[in-house]
């Protein structure tokens, strides 16, 4: 698993040809790194109950900000915001716990 969200360097190792002794170091790449740390990804959309309700979710990289979504009747007009609330998971709980919950509520 990588985590796209920090700093990444890429290492390259070779061995002989025929796939016996240990692995050489040849190359490593520049630190490469996302340009935008907290932006939404993972965006999903859902209809809610009644039908004139959306539930947007997404995840980012910080608990610090304010949820927010802009929306409107056209792309180029978001003239309405709402604010939304924030649920941070810690390491266990991905082991444990909600994220081995499947079906409603936790839907993992």
């Amino acid at each position: 698993m990588i985590n796209l969200r920090r700093q990444l360097e890429f290492c390259y190792y070779s061995r002989h040809e025929n796939c016996s002794g240990n692995y050489t170091f040849i190359a490593k790449s520049p630190i490469v790194e996302p340009l935008h740390y907290n932006e939404p990804t993972q965006i999903h959309l859902a209809f809610g109950d009644p039908n004139d309700q959306i539930y947007v979710s997404y995840v980012t990289n910080s608990n610090e900000m304010i949820p927010q979504c802009s929306y409107g009747l056209d792309s180029s007009s978001l003239h309405f915001q709402v604010n939304g609330t924030t649920i941070t998971y810690k390491a266990l709980d991905m082991c444990e716990g909600r994220a081995n919950i499947t079906g409603p509520p936790g839907l993992a």
